[in-house]
């Protein structure tokens, strides 16, 4: 069970990518200054979502969700949302999944734990191979969590 609270909470998380980044961008909220009103937000809700994991099931599950953040599956989920329910204009200019990520023009995948070992946090491509390695890895690592420590 808190297996699968995670996992709706990384779901809950990109939906809430999907649907708050365009909004934020309809509205003039998401600028892409150093402090950005809408990563703040984003924060604020990813603190919330390991709060109520932390509190429902444990450090754990509050970690799991977290490491499926760092590697990239709050992002396949937004662009999961955003192939699939095709709002806010789409396809917006960059587009989606096979453009973006197929097309190897992530740039922003700097803070994920390849793109840190890689480039050292600069803004670099991590082409969709490595992006999906990295996922995999996350969910490995997380499903062995819950098999050796739960």
């Amino acid at each position: 069970m808190e297996l699968l609270a995670v996992f709706i909470a990384i779901f809950v998380f990109g939906f809430f990518d999907y649907f708050g980044f365009h909004i934020s961008l309809k509205k003039g909220w998401a600028d892409f200054r150093f402090v950005n009103p809408y990563r703040i937000a984003q924060l604020l809700v990813q603190i919330s979502l390991s709060i109520v994991l932390l509190q429902m099931y444990g450090w754990v599950a509050a970690l799991s969700f977290n490491i499926l953040w760092w590697t990239w599956w709050a992002d396949l989920l937004f662009y999961f949302f955003y192939d699939t329910l095709r709002i806010f204009g789409y396809p917006r200019k960059p587009g989606g999944f096979n453009e973006q990520v197929l097309g190897n023009k992530v740039t922003w995948a700097f803070w994920t734990p390849l793109g840190l070992l890689k480039y050292k946090g600069k803004h670099k491509v991590l082409n969709w191979k490595e992006l999906f390695i990295q996922s995999i890895f996350g969910l490995i690592f997380v499903i062995c969590l819950y098999l050796f420590i739960k």
